[in-house]
């Protein structure tokens, strides 16, 4: 009896050692409850920042064409490379080996393909845009995105005219390289408005008169139709 007892903790150190043991239960439960939190809050984080740093997918607003008047060409704004999101990962544009796009217009096709590596400037005389002389290619460099504020590279091409119409149509097609995602198909046509000439003025009426012995006669005359 007196070895049974020897090896059973006294009796003022029960509570004690029942009390650590609930402690170190709970300090084991709280511990991994805290680290999976912090894991889940890890994983939400790098979903967040891949989703934004994700390459963009192609839109058509991102070409703005006009036409000038006064030189009668058109005006062609092409976004061709954005550099968004971190190391790379939202690098996109028409560049590399499977990004280009090719203009179908007023008889002509321009080929457009950036660089293999990041497109930031234009290499005047270099195979970056063919099928039109450079002297019509303009390097606007980044601009901004009034829609998320966001800055983008963009260049210009000016398609001189021949013969001017009531309108011109703009064919785009290509293909839009993604880093890290899918490429994205570049199908687009527009018509650009190319009417353009004096203010139509209608004769109302007139009447003969003498100015100084000077014998004359007055057209009266209003702008727009006759019926306005």
């Amino acid at each position: 009896m007196k070895r049974r007892r020897l090896q059973q903790p006294p009796p003022y150190l029960d509570g004690r050692v029942a009390d650590n043991s609930v402690s170190m239960q709970r300090s084991m439960r709280t511990s991994a409850g805290r680290f999976m939190q912090f894991f889940l809050c890890v994983v939400m984080l790098m979903a967040f920042s891949v989703q934004k740093a994700s390459a963009d997918d192609w839109n058509n607003a991102w070409i703005k064409q006009r036409f000038n008047p006064v030189n009668a060409t058109l005006e062609l704004d092409i976004r061709v490379y954005q550099d968004w999101g971190a190391s790379g990962d939202g690098h996109c544009g028409f560049c590399r080996k499977n990004g280009y796009l090719t203009v179908n217009v007023a008889g002509k096709e321009i080929k457009i393909r950036g660089p293999k590596d990041e497109w930031t400037s234009l290499e005047v005389g270099s195979d970056q845009v063919t099928g039109i002389d450079y002297k019509y290619v303009q390097w606007l460099g980044k601009s901004t995105d009034p829609t998320n504020d966001k800055k983008a590279y963009y260049l210009r091409l000016i398609i001189p005219l021949k013969q001017v119409n009531s309108s011109e149509s703009v064919t785009y097609t290509g293909k839009w390289w993604r880093r890290g995602r899918d490429d994205n198909n570049v199908t687009h046509t527009v018509n650009i408005k190319t009417n353009y000439g004096c203010t139509k003025t209608v004769i109302t009426g007139g009447r003969y008169y003498v100015l100084n012995s000077t014998p004359g006669y007055i057209i009266f005359f209003k702008v727009g139709s006759i019926n306005s």
